[in-house]
């Protein structure tokens, strides 16, 4: 470090202080094994209750996680861009509103018949937003946590914990198993890896990076994209006239707005902290040499005992 320069050495400086802070293979396990059971819950209930509702359904009620997880913050222990406000909570609302409103065409459902499927969407919502809450209240900075690790180490979490069930339900017969032959277990493969790994890996890099309230609103933007590049991609032509609708504009407006305003909240929150961290310092230093400046001017040049021996 002597031969670097000073911008340099206050960068690995940091670098190390932040290699100190990253969690070890115990902490991360220990991470992994808590945040385990909520990943698994809330895509086992997400996958069944499709089952009972339209996807764009389900998403919606998916959506309210941000709702959620800005609640639960309330209760743990969180990082300050992930505390609640009240500001925070209507952009949420104005966001959940517009998903629903985008929807509401393709709203072909009676109450009664989506009790079960409902229930399920919003126990999986709830469930999503406790696996990142506890997560957030564990890992504050992105460079405290190997991402690849940890979800390693969830993955085999879920198969040691979930593997009774897999027992019962073919013993049961409830869903049998098949050995699958070269093309499924390559489809398998490729769709482990591309549709829930990596969209997994890149949308928790991107709330520790952000917060946890921006990563879990960003699901409801999925709601006009998947619907644009369905219409936009699909042959039939009212798939495609079904984006070009009035309520389609109606809700996406808000759904945007309060996306870009939340992470604009965000950043002038963390603008408006590293400010006032910046005016401490300078002012703690001022402090620091005007108490050094007042003991020299109070210090006597000549001793008072020495001149009075002299005399």
């Amino acid at each position: 470090m002597a031969r670097l320069s000073y911008a340099a050495t206050i960068r690995a400086r940091e670098i190390c202080r932040l290699s100190r802070q990253l969690l070890n293979l115990h902490q991360t396990a220990k991470l992994a094994f808590t945040v385990a059971p909520l990943w698994g819950v809330a895509n086992l209930l997400h996958q069944i209750s499709m089952i009972y509702m339209e996807h764009t359904l389900v998403c919606v009620v998916l959506s309210t996680t941000s709702f959620f997880t800005l609640l639960l913050s309330l209760f743990f222990v969180t990082p300050p861009t992930d505390r609640f406000t009240v500001t925070k909570l209507l952009t949420v609302l104005f966001s959940i509103t517009g998903n629903v409103i985008i929807t509401l065409p393709d709203s072909h459902f009676s109450f009664s018949e989506i009790n079960v499927g409902f229930a399920l969407s919003l126990c999986s919502a709830i469930f999503y937003a406790l696996n990142i809450v506890t997560l957030r209240s564990w890992v504050d900075h992105e460079d405290k946590l190997d991402i690849i690790l940890y979800f390693g180490l969830v993955g085999l979490f879920n198969v040691l914990m979930f593997w009774p069930l897999f027992i019962f339900l073919h013993y049961f017969e409830l869903e049998t198993f098949e050995w699958p032959n070269n093309q499924q277990a390559i489809s398998l493969l490729i769709n482990g890896v591309v549709k829930a790994t990596l969209p997994e890996v890149i949308w928790l890099w991107g709330c520790l990076l952000t917060s946890s309230i921006i990563a879990t609103m960003s699901i409801g933007l999925t709601i006009p994209m998947s619907l644009m590049l369905y219409g936009i991609s699909s042959q039939n032509k009212s798939d495609y006239e079904r984006f070009l609708l009035p309520s389609f504009y109606l809700g996406l407006v808000p759904t945007t707005f309060s996306y870009f305003c939340l992470i604009w909240l965000t950043y002038r929150f963390s603008y408006n902290q590293n400010e006032y961290n910046c005016l401490s310092r300078c002012q703690r230093k001022n402090l620091i040499r005007l108490r050094d400046s007042d003991a020299e001017q109070s210090e006597s040049l000549i001793q008072i005992h020495e001149t009075d021996k002299e005399v």
